[in-house]
């Protein structure tokens, strides 16, 4: 999860979409480089290969809508662990920016 402070993101609101953009690309390059060698371990391509056959290609999924569900999940933890007096909902947690 990537954060800003507010009055960071208050005066330079393009710098979220570009930071994510940023390390969207990154992952990218870095995971097709685990493929070229395999430096971790051995056996490290065939636990990319499982990995990408459990929980898809796209695992590392970025943005509110691929992360819906975990947000979720997050906020009723929150939520039965006594962190919040009521339960959050996704939608609630980022309101202010979902105004659009």
């Amino acid at each position: 999860m990537l954060l800003l402070r507010r009055a960071v993101w208050e005066k330079r609101p393009a710098l979220g979409p570009m930071l994510v953009d940023l390390f969207q690309r990154c992952e990218a390059t870095f995971h097709a480089s685990q493929r070229l060698y395999p430096y971790h371990a051995p056996w490290l391509l065939a636990e990319i290969e499982e990995t990408e056959r459990l929980m898809g290609a796209g695992y590392h999924a970025h943005g509110l809508e691929k992360n819906r569900h975990a947000i979720d999940v997050f906020c009723q933890s929150a939520f039965d662990d006594g962190l919040t007096e009521r339960r959050v909902r996704v939608d609630e947690m980022f309101a202010e920016f979902l105004k659009g």
